[in-house]
């Protein structure tokens, strides 16, 4: 029988190389190890790109990476993808998706039902795009193919901002409903409307201003959801901090001592490695030693950086409220974040202490099997063991909607990861390791 439910899970930062070694997928991700040999899948799968935005643009519409100007766009200069495939098979589909990451009508229009996991960051775009452009400006003027591109990207923009912002709160904003509850939606429309109109009368003079203002500009004034908004410190505090305070010494108390004790910093290799090269090599070194204590300290969690829902807060609202139990064909689209650095292995908005517990209990099985000659980043492996207890989760809830054995499951990734520093090196993501390149499928 054709499967009548597909869902799709990218897992961001999944490095397959890493869970491929020694024992590291039976004691990380139990659940997937054993379920593996029922499935499908492929050992030596690669992305296109060590990151999201040039990772995404092969995985999800089948062109390389660069082809067709590459990803400036996002997936804006690509007319057909996944999507459109299963629209075309007759599925309805749905998908969560990152606000700043709506990549072009070409994705959207071939959705039925959309959920954004967060919210709009204009300096999302500036990154990468129109901060290089502000500095070029300063020493030259832009050539006409450099306006018509950014003109595009500014296009996009607005046609994004215009999405997330239409008709205020509604089922698209669902997931994270609480976090913009206050958000001032109709003075952040007007702002856009307003600014599109100065855009239609001079294109050209408002691309140049928009470069100068830089920071100033006004589209960095419109309301964001923040790093810690998704943060319930009242129940992370009661079941983290409070009842299982000894996990977090365990995890910090082995992060530097194993890392010391197995040398995982070479520092001979600094003779070779040129000045910048060097600094950086020492910067991972001392993230590598104090990132786990300095994110999640004895007595609470700071600069927390999660701008969406956690796996298992996706993966609850989409088969709760999206996925039918009848024999309609769907398709549906989730993008987690939870291996992403900073890595995060509980459900951090979570009310559910018992569902806390079960993950806290799960990353105490992974620090106590941790072996003696470890070496790299315990806040990665916790996050692989929390993905893989989401899964047992998810699996659960479609055998209790009774579409389980309807239903095909894909697991893949954008990208791998070199965040887990296993090795160390003085480069973590634009290099050509094997690590930022090997996903599962």
């Amino acid at each position: 029988m054709k499967s009548q439910k597909i869902i799709w899970l990218t897992i961001d930062s999944f490095d397959y190389n890493y869970i491929k070694k020694a024992n590291n997928f039976s004691r990380l991700m139990p659940f997937l190890y054993n379920f593996k040999n029922k499935c499908l899948y492929a050992n030596n799968l690669f992305s296109e790109g060590p990151y999201t935005e040039a990772g995404i643009k092969s995985l999800l519409t089948g062109k390389n990476t660069l082809e067709n100007n590459g990803y400036f766009l996002r997936l804006g200069n690509e007319k057909s993808n996944v999507f459109e495939y299963f629209k075309d098979a007759g599925y309805q589909i749905n998908a969560s998706f990152m606000a700043d990451d709506m990549y072009s009508n070409s994705i959207i229009s071939k959705m039925d039902h959309f959920y954004f996991t967060s919210s709009m960051h204009f300096s999302t775009f500036w990154n990468r795009r129109f901060e290089l452009y502000s500095e070029i400006i300063k020493v030259r003027d832009l050539t006409r193919q450099e306006l018509v591109d950014l003109m595009e990207l500014v296009e996009l923009i607005f046609y994004s901002y215009e999405l997330f912002l239409d008709k205020g709160l509604d089922e698209r904003h669902d997931m994270i409903k609480k976090q913009t509850q206050n958000f001032n939606f109709e003075k952040n429309i007007r702002i856009i409307l307003n600014e599109k109109d100065k855009y239609e009368s001079s294109k050209d003079n408002y691309i140049i201003n928009l470069l100068k203002e830089n920071s100033n500009h006004i589209l960095f004034s419109l309301d964001e959801i923040h790093n810690d908004d998704f943060l319930n410190k009242k129940t992370i505090d009661n079941v983290i901090y409070k009842k299982n305070i000894k996990t977090i010494k365990l995890l910090n108390k082995k992060q530097t001592k194993l890392n010391i004790i197995n040398k995982s910093i070479k520092y001979s290799k600094l003779l070779h490695l040129n000045y910048k090269s060097s600094y950086n090599y020492l910067y991972n070194s001392y993230f590598l030693i104090n990132s786990c204590k300095k994110i999640y300290g004895y007595n609470n969690i700071n600069d927390f950086t999660k701008y969406m829902p956690s796996f298992d807060y996706q993966m609850n609202y989409m088969i709760d409220n999206v996925l039918n139990d009848d024999d309609s064909k769907q398709f549906m689209y989730l993008h987690v974040e939870d291996m992403h650095h900073p890595n995060t292995f509980f459900s951090y908005e979570s009310k559910n202490e018992d569902d806390l517990q079960e993950e806290i209990d799960r990353c105490n099985a992974i620090l106590t099997s941790t072996p003696n000659n470890y070496k790299g980043l315990l806040s990665y492996d916790l996050s692989l063991g929390y993905t893989d207890l989401v899964l047992e989760r998810l699996f659960r809830k479609l055998k209790n909607k009774k579409c389980f054995e309807e239903t095909t499951l894909i697991i893949t990734a954008d990208h791998g990861s070199s965040f887990h520093m296993s090795p160390l090196r003085e480069s973590l993501v634009n290099n050509f390791h094997i690590e930022n390149y090997n996903i599962p499928l």
